[in-house]
């Protein structure tokens, strides 16, 4: 029969969800938040992650200048329904980097600890994209220990689940600590599986990472300006900042500080989610 109210809101949502799940682009942002006003009156919960997942593509399109900016979402979502009590670590998530997309970093740190700490408590969850979020978040803190849990417990239930999408995004989360604590050769495998099912599936590559590990042995690339165009072409430019965070690397362990510098410093510019913090050392070293 037909759908109802409800039914076409949620079709709506999964309809914005395959274009940023897809496409990457900075589409995705603009048709998710209007997902989540459309559910507000009527599924509070599912309209609280909704405002999440816009929250997230914003953070993802970054610089590409189209659609609604990070803070646009942010403000948007600051008038979602109220969480219920007590709020679930996804309603956590939220409420903190609403917080930090409009007041900032200092101001958001209390609410993003008391969101990571929720995530680390639901052994149960089994939706994996707030995994994937978690580990971007946990970055953001310093907390390695976190980003690294929350890595392995992605990469576990998206093996259970057969989550083909998910898996790759896992491990290569999981990839970068294993570069951070010396391991490059469980870091390379643990890529290498990536792409095997990426090229499998069709779906779109995280070459951040691996430009990572390419940067920590000190393998200089054409890669580089390749992951740039591509980034940019598909309104990707948190996937921009890893790139220049691994130039700033790749640059600093080869003795190249100016290049270094322009690199830490253009990942640095923006304050990206993760990214913005992790380049730190690099800038100071440049």
């Amino acid at each position: 029969g037909p759908l109802g109210a409800l039914e076409c809101a949620r079709l709506e949502r999964l309809q914005a969800q395959i274009v940023f799940t897809r496409l990457q682009g900075s589409d995705a942002p603009q048709l998710l938040l209007q997902a989540a006003r459309r559910l507000g009156p009527l599924d509070a919960a599912l309209a609280r992650e909704t405002y999440l997942e816009a929250l997230w593509a914003a953070i993802r399109a970054g610089r590409s200048g189209d659609g609604p900016t990070v803070r646009d979402v942010a403000e948007a979502a600051s008038a979602a329904p109220p969480a219920a009590d007590p709020p679930r670590a996804v309603d956590l998530l939220l409420d903190g980097l609403v917080t930090r997309s409009v007041k900032g970093h200092q101001a958001a740190v209390p609410a993003l600890e008391r969101a990571l700490g929720a995530l680390l408590a639901e052994e149960g969850l089994t939706d994996t994209r707030w995994l994937w979020l978690g580990c971007h978040t946990a970055m953001d803190l310093w907390d390695d220990q976190t980003c690294r849990e929350l890595g392995a417990r992605h990469t576990r239930l998206a093996r259970q689940a057969g989550a083909l999408t998910m898996l790759p995004i896992a491990l290569s989360y999981l990839a970068a600590h294993h570069i951070f604590a010396g391991e490059l050769t469980t870091a390379a495998a643990l890529l290498e599986e990536a792409d095997v099912i990426t090229a499998a599936t069709g779906n779109v590559r995280m070459a951040d990472f691996s430009l990572l590990l390419a940067a920590w042995r000190g393998q200089a690339s054409s890669q580089f300006d390749v992951a740039v165009q591509d980034a940019a072409a598909r309104g990707e430019t948190l996937a921009m900042a890893g790139v220049e965070f691994a130039a700033a690397i790749l640059h600093n362990g080869l003795g190249h500080y100016p290049a270094a510098l322009a690199a830490a410093q253009q990942a640095r510019e923006h304050d990206e989610l993760g990214f913005g913090v992790w380049v730190l050392p690099e800038l100071i070293e440049a």
